[in-house]
């Protein structure tokens, strides 16, 4: 079975729009993870955190199986 796709942003509209509505209307099923910029203040904060590890920091990140892509 394939992975599925894992958006992370936050709460609202921005740099993840484009990707949630593409995603959206090509019908794929994916989790579209939002925080809160709290949230995100301890996630920064964690540099132990796999979520800061992956995205270096920066949102949007989109991860599939082992691929991650992240806003830079």
């Amino acid at each position: 079975m394939e992975s599925e796709i894992k958006l992370t942003y936050f709460d609202g509209p921005g740099r993840a729009e484009v990707s949630r509505l593409i995603l959206r209307y090509g019908g794929i099923k994916f989790s579209d993870v939002r925080m809160s910029f709290p949230e995100f203040g301890k996630m920064k904060a964690d540099k132990t955190s796999s979520i800061w590890t992956k995205g270096f920091g920066f949102v949007p990140i989109l991860e599939h199986g082992d691929f991650t892509l992240v806003q830079s």
